[in-house]
Parts: structure tokens; sequence; C-alpha cells
């Protein structure tokens, strides 16, 4: 997006925001004149333009300020706020909407911003704890850094605060490029009731908590205490569950953002959703201005339709990196590992914590990586469509008919061959199969794509590995443990693995896979050397954490010993078993 900057008698503005909006405003005004338009539809038609125009460039209303959204050394920021001629100002320091009670009546005023103006969410904590989920804290400490969000509204002649509101945010005291090293810090504002509203905010437990517990199945669960399936406003999926918010970007060394672009918000995940410390998913789409994000997320500048940022699911309160760490050491098979890097989140101001931030399946997001056409892919999550058309289920229904075939039979492989990319097939379940995934099932974290027809690949199925922190002794559970027999596990919970692993041309190649998988990704010289470079940029921003979410260094010690532990024990284990089952 356009960010190009005017300095002018002491404020700054964004040119292309406000010639765009004096360029419409000039031509609906002549053209009314001209054609004999009525007052009241200029002002209807007005209405309409400037508000499709600045909802393009994220909002801008035309109020100018001394500084812009930023990171200031300074422990106090005067800003000087201007408004065009005929509007006074209407202002809020703690990112709820300007409202009539808000208005100045001043064109033209300073507001003095600091640090104790953050923390609106932090004051209202209790509306996200959900009361049968014990344990429950945020801690509020002021030396974690903070930014102020200014929301700043025009208010006509008559007193009417216009729509638009302006959204800045400003951290003071704050150095995110000490604090932050390797990390993009990604800082999203949006009315507090979008997170905390009794019915409607995303963060809170609550109506639905207080609905779901009195039914039948909620209280059976409260008393089997399966907490990792109670339902909360922020267990809630769907367009229903998403709120419009702003979204900055700052490369860590930046003191001012990359980008800032208007987006909607969803809550992730499965039992994580129910801590404290949530993942988010990013959606941008017309009604928000633009249905695409332009920005190098990651090694280079793409479109994005959304992005993740992931806060380690099971590894929440452990190493936070796991998933990550598990895929890139088992890169270089034939499956698709999500782009991913490490960042650090704010809400309205408030530090949030560190995240990995991962790209998000898509059509655009395989045409970038592949270069297919995008209307073209088919990828299946968790047995459901999830890019394509519903009618694709059909190909993937008859890809698990091969499951009651007998694969040992030459012709009945050979057009197995034909929709499945085997090679694909036996270095994926290798991987998974070795790291000792205890989350993984046909319906659950387990992913696969194709072109509709066959212009990449023959149009055979190939896997995208999907959520493995679960795995190499987390929680140090049976489980994960390094003993435990996934291969078996496999093709009892796999039918598709299990018919194809009867094949001796297909078991030649995943014994070939397992073996690689184990003495060069898994090797433990090498799983030891990439735990401590992870570390090296996680371990710093785990203080931060402990200091907002409590602290469970024990947990991450623990889990840290654990899965080396795994990777120094578990070729000398699941390869003799795999060896000794043959067909």
């Amino acid at each position: 997006m356009d960010t190009t900057q005017i300095k002018k008698n002491g404020f700054t503005l964004k040119s292309k925001y406000c010639l765009k909006i004096i360029a419409v405003a000039l031509f609906v005004t002549g053209f009314v004149l001209f054609s004999g338009c009525r007052k009241e539809d200029l002002k209807q038609k007005q209405n309409t333009i400037l508000q499709h125009v600045t909802i393009q460039n994220a909002v801008h209303n035309g109020i100018t300020f001394s500084h812009d959204s930023g990171v200031y050394e300074t422990a106090n920021l005067k800003v000087h706020i201007k408004a065009p001629e005929g509007y006074t100002i209407a202002f809020t320091t703690n990112g709820t909407k300007p409202s009539g009670k808000d208005a100045r009546g001043k064109s033209e005023l300073d507001v003095t911003l600091n640090r104790s103006m953050s923390g609106y969410l932090m004051d209202h904590k209790q509306k996200m704890f959900c009361p049968a989920l014990p344990g429950s804290v945020l801690f509020q400490d002021d030396g974690l850094p903070a930014g102020i969000v200014l929301n700043t509204a025009l208010v006509d002649g008559k007193g009417v605060v216009c729509d638009n509101v302006q959204t800045n945010v400003y951290f003071l005291q704050t150095d995110f490029a000490k604090r932050f090293s390797n990390c993009l810090i990604v800082s999203v504002a949006a009315d507090p009731d979008n997170f905390l509203d009794y019915h409607t905010g995303i963060l809170a437990s609550g109506a639905t908590f207080d609905k779901w517990k009195e039914t039948d199945n909620g209280k059976r669960l409260l008393a089997e205490k399966k907490q990792w399936k109670f339902e909360t406003n922020s267990t809630q999926r769907g367009m229903e569950w998403e709120r419009p918010c702003q979204v900055q970007i700052y490369k860590n060394i930046a003191t001012e953002p990359d980008v800032i672009t208007d987006a909607g918000i969803r809550v992730r995940g499965g039992m994580s959703s129910r801590l404290n410390q949530k993942s988010f998913r990013f959606y941008f789409r017309e009604k928000y201005g633009s249905d695409l994000l332009q920005y190098a997320l990651f090694n280079k500048k793409e479109e994005y339709n959304s992005f993740s940022l992931r806060n380690g699911g099971n590894d929440t309160e452990y190493l936070k990196f796991k998933d990550a760490f598990i895929q890139d050491l088992g890169k270089g098979g034939k499956f698709t590992v999500f782009h991913t890097r490490p960042a650090v989140l704010f809400l309205n101001g408030e530090y949030w914590g560190p995240y990995t931030l991962i790209e998000v399946l898509s059509g655009k997001m395989l045409h970038a990586r592949f270069g297919v056409d995008e209307k073209n892919v088919v990828a299946i999550k968790e047995a459901k469509v999830r890019v394509g058309k519903q009618e694709d289920i059909k190909l993937y229904e008859k890809l698990q008919t091969f499951s009651d075939k007998d694969l040992t039979d030459p012709e009945a492989y050979r057009q197995f061959c034909d929709v499945m990319d085997v090679q694909s097939m036996a270095d994926y379940f290798a991987m998974r199969i070795y790291i000792g995934d205890g989350d993984w099932f046909p319906n659950h974290n387990h992913v696969l794509w194709r072109t509709r027809d066959k212009s990449y690949n023959g149009g055979r199925w190939q896997y995208i590995v999907h959520d493995t922190e679960y795995s190499a002794g987390h929680y140090n559970q049976r489980l994960t443990s390094p003993e435990t027999d996934h291969f078996r596990r496999a093709m009892e919970y796999f039918p598709l693995f299990r018919a194809a692993i009867r094949n001796k041309e297909f078991y030649a190649l995943f014994l070939e896979a397992i073996k690689k998988v184990g003495s060069e990704n898994y090797k433990y010289s090498r799983v030891l050397e990439k735990m401590n470079s992870y570390d090296k940029t996680w371990g710093p921003l785990m203080p931060d954490f402990y200091k907002r979410f409590g602290d469970s260094s024990r947990n991450r010690e623990k889990c840290m010993e654990l899965t080396l532990n795994f990777f120094k024990k578990r070729y000398d284990i699941i390869i003799p078993i795999v060896e000794k089952w043959r067909p």
C-alpha cells in the first residue's frame, strides 16, 4: 500500500489518502452543481464515496497529526491534531470508538500520551477467564512494552460524530530491535467490544459458555473435566465470529510500521483456543478495503489472502517453537512445509506475547509455491475440502476407495500410483511416524492436495505437513514416547496407508524414506544444533511471556530435555520395528 508522506506546517499527511479524498469530494460537488442534484443527494453521495476511499486505504478521515503511528523513545508524547475546516475532533486513548462524550469542540488540539493510558484489556481481564478453567492468569507488568491507541473521529457542525475512525498506535519507551530480535511485530487494534463483549467478544468466555454449561452435554463434560471440549465465545468459528480490526506490521528494526491495513480477525486453534494467549487468523477482504496483503511476511514480497499467528498449540507453555522446529528439520521430503517465522503480537497496544507467524493453506499459497492455477487446485484438510469446490470431495473419496483394494495386485497398485504420488506418501508417513506424532488422524491435522486436472504432477495427490508439536516426547506421555510403535499406530488409523504398505514396492520406498529421515533429518547431532539455533531466537522472548501469562519455564526446560532424549533414542527403536514388519 502507498505510505507516501508529506511534512507540511508541522503536520504529517498521507498524500495518497488526502489527495484522493479532496479529489473525490471536488468531483462529486462539481457533478452535483452541473447535474442539478439535490442537496440531500449531494450529502449522501459524498458520504458514500468518501467512505469507500478511506476503507480502501485503511481508514483515514482527513485529520492530520504531528506524529504518526510508530515507536518513540520518550515516556510522554505530545501529538498535535488538526481537523479539516468545518469539523471538530472527538478522540479516545483506550481503544474504544469515539462518541459524543469524547467530542472536544475544537478543530485543533494537543493530546499528551503516556504509558498509563494503555491497559484496557488487562483492566477487564476477568471477561476473558472461563470460570471452569482453573489457573487462568493474566498479569499486569509495567516492565512490559506498551502502546497507546489513539482513535480520532470528525464531528460535524451539528455535533454528529462521523463513523470513520482513524486509528494510530504509539509505542513509548520501547526498543523493538533490542527486545524482539529477528521478529516481526504485529500490532492489532480493534474496538474492545470485539474482544470482550459478553455476546460477541471473541476473547470472552461470554454468553456461549453460560448457555453451554446448562446443556446436558455441557454438564457431562464439566463433570468429566474434559477442558478441551468446553465451549466459550473464543471456541466459536466462521464468519459470524470474525471481527474488523486494523493491522500494523513492523520489522523489528523499524520505528514506523511497514504496513497499515484493515482486516478481519478470528480466534483459531483447538484446545489452545481456551488458553489466555490464543492463536489468531487474519483475513483480507474487499469489505475491509482490499482482499490482498502485499508484503514480505517471509522471504520475499508476495500476496496473501490471510495469515495466522499461532500460540504454539500444545506447545504454548513449553518451547513455543516446537512445531516450526520439527517441520524445519523434516524439510527435504516430497511434501510441503508451511513458511514460518517468529513474531510478537500487541492487542490494542498491550503486549500479547511471542507467536509463530505462519502462512495459511489457500489456492494463492499453492500458486506461489508451485506455479499452479489457484482456481485449479484442490486441498483436503481433515477430510474436508478447504481449497476448491465442494464437489471436489469426490476426488478425495475416489482416492479413499483404494483403502479397500488389494494393492499387492500389480494392476491395482498401478492405478493407485496414477492418483497418488507414492513418493510423497512414503516421505510424509515416514516423517510423521518417526517423530512420534500423537495428534494425527485422517480427520485431524492431515492435509493433502492436487490439481483438479493433470497439469501439475499428473494430478496426483501429495501431502502437506501440519501441526506436529504433539510429538517427540511431548507431555512425557506414552503416546509420544520414543518406545511407542507409531508405525503400527499409523496402519491402525490410516486405512490407505495400511493398504499401501502391504505392497512390496511401496514398503521399500517407505523403509528407505524413514531410514533417511532418521539418519539425516533427525540425526541427534543435527537436532541438538537446530534446537540451540531456535532457542537463541526464542529464549530471549520468554521472560516477557512469563510476565504476562505466568512462569512456565520449568515446563519449557523439561520439554527441551524430553525432545532431545526422544531423538537420541528413536532411530534404534523405530527402524528395527519397520524392518521386522515385512509384507
